[in-house]
């Protein structure tokens, strides 16, 4: 079973002439939870976070252990927890002087503040060490409840987290300059979700839950006003109303606002959530495919791999697209219904093939892939060859890159705009691998640009989510590409620069800052191929 840490998410709002906003980050893809993804900032529990001497003003641990249903120390942790990842990765401190009522955070504290910040998020210091240090104390009044979502069991990692709300303090600013994240920005909760209805951004179900519940709002005042509670997993709602201050309180136990109590509404159970139900059969996803979710989570694999089974509907066999893993439920599924015409493979990766030879000998079927290693009984495919099988036409299309035999199959009748499987080539959540030197970023680059060209395609791919619009999302996968190279010629550099040797090593500590050691072999071989795409043969031959 793994493990679910205890975390705290901090929803930083603010008023704007289209109402309220909330501060996001657009997570680096290669993050092994949440890659890809625009979030709120927060992160999970660090041992520094359990400081009992951590400076604190506004309703106490004590307090907060009620009103969330675990331990004072477990209260305080989480509470700090949340200010401690909002100043990391936003630069906005929850913090002031003994006695002031606004957190100004002036110098000097904003001296070395990056500085600062990166200290705290590599573990060499704690939230309790730095405001002590400053002068300043945590204002956990400035802080209310939103709500409570735990990781479901299938994901290979998990968190139980405290979602909150803040209202943004004023002369402070959000950057959003953490290396976990490409950019921070604001949005309106409205205009967030209508972006990802567009597939312009990529939210996990606790995320799109918070903003439609705040999209009813007019200002954050109301927001404040209607604070919802939560009770613990496995306890029965509660219809007790509860008092919250004010942002300007600092009593102990129970702040007011101007003498009196601050009524909110009776707390609500927050659903305690998966980001997606995983599916325990096949489910359909587009006119002529459905999916199945191997069992195969991982940092590398997303929630699984997605074995396609493509029919057209009046048809009497399926095509299968990587049979995925050795599972014994997976395979009974995918061959228990109609025949198996023809298995189809989109590259050699086991997390795609290792099931191909077991599942040839269970259905009689041919596996056919760009690779003739990875066939059984049928011919290597061919760039542009034309498949005719279970009533529908596949086109193959060669997209070298994740790696040398990466492909593609095109359905170009599958629903008004066509579906494309994209394998690894491109991804429901995040982005792709180079797989160097099996890879490279040439062939990658071009290859996503055989994919635009296709247009406003659905997107089946081998990991994560269906997406709307291929063109744009191949367009969206080469504006990263070329925001990396533009970090590893500045590593490139500055390793230069200081007379140090160009290793892929050293290139990836720059680059890569708190990459997860779980996929940091996979981000090495991404620098590899870009390295090799920028220096060419001299970068092939060691001279650097």
């Amino acid at each position: 079973m793994v493990p679910v840490r205890p975390a705290a998410t901090v929803v930083l709002l603010r008023d704007s002439s289209g109402g309220p906003e909330v501060f996001l980050l657009q997570r680096v893809a290669e993050m092994e939870f949440a890659g890809g993804m625009a979030v709120f900032p927060g992160g999970a529990v660090d041992p520094s976070d359990r400081d009992a001497t951590l400076p604190w003003a506004g309703p106490s641990a004590a307090w907060w252990a009620r009103a969330m249903n675990v331990d004072a120390e477990q209260a305080r942790a989480i509470l700090a927890a949340g200010v401690r990842e909002l100043f990391e990765e936003a630069g906005v401190a929850l913090a002031s002087k003994p006695g002031e009522q606004l957190p100004t955070f002036e110098k000097p504290m904003a001296a070395g503040l990056l500085a600062v910040r990166k200290d705290l998020a590599q573990h060499r210091t704690g939230l309790g060490v730095v405001l002590d240090a400053a002068g300043y104390q945590l204002r956990s009044d400035l802080m209310r409840p939103w709500g409570r979502w735990v990781t479901p069991a299938y994901f290979p990692k998990r968190y139980d987290t405290m979602f909150f709300i803040a209202r943004m303090p004023a002369g402070q600013d959000a950057d959003g300059l953490t290396s976990e994240a490409l950019e921070g920005f604001w949005r309106t909760p409205g205009r967030a979700l209508a972006a990802a209805e567009a597939g312009d951004l990529a939210l996990m179900r606790p995320t799109e839950t918070v903003l439609r519940e705040l999209s009813a709002f007019a200002c954050v005042d109301d927001i404040f006003a209607d604070t919802v509670g939560w009770c613990h997993e496995g306890a029965a709602p509660s219809n007790e109303s509860v008092l919250y201050g004010s942002p300007n309180s600092v009593g102990e136990d129970d702040p007011d606002v101007g003498g009196r109590g601050l009524r909110l509404r009776a707390p609500v159970w927050i659903a305690i959530g998966d980001c997606h139900t995983p599916p325990s059969a096949i489910f359909r996803t587009s006119e002529f495919t459905e999916c199945r979710l191997a069992p195969n989570p991982g940092p590398m694999t997303l929630d699984g791999t997605n074995t396609y089974v493509i029919r057209h509907p009046g048809a009497r066999s399926v095509v299968v697209v990587d049979p995925g893993p050795l599972d014994a439920d997976h395979l009974a599924e995918l061959a228990g219904g109609y025949p198996v015409e023809l298995v189809l493979i989109t590259h050699h990766h086991l997390d795609h093939t290792e099931a191909a030879p077991v599942f040839h000998a269970m259905t009689g079927a041919p596996v056919r892939a760009l690779d003739p290693e990875q066939c059984h009984v049928g011919e290597a495919l061919v760039d542009g060859e034309m498949i005719t099988a279970a009533g529908v036409t596949i086109s193959v299309l060669a997209t070298p890159g994740h790696t040398g035999d990466s492909v593609c199959f095109v359905l170009p009748d599958d629903g008004p705009t066509g579906a494309v499987v994209t394998g690894d080539t491109i991804l429901g959540r995040g982005t792709s691998v180079i797989d160097y030197p099996h890879g490279r970023l040439g062939w990658y680059l071009e290859s996503l640009a055989r994919l635009a060209a296709l247009g406003p395609a659905l997107v089946l791919p081998a990991h994560g989510p269906t997406l709307p619009d291929l063109a744009q999302v191949a367009q969206q996968y080469g504006q990263h590409r070329a925001q990396r190279l533009d970090q590893v010629r500045a590593a490139v550099a500055r390793l230069q620069g200081q007379g140090q040797s160009v290793t892929s090593s050293a290139v990836t500590d720059l680059v890569y800052t708190d990459i997860n050691e779980a996929v940091r072999g996979a981000a090495t071989l991404s620098v590899m191929a870009q390295l090799e795409y920028l220096l060419g043969s001299d970068f092939a031959a060691g001279k650097l």
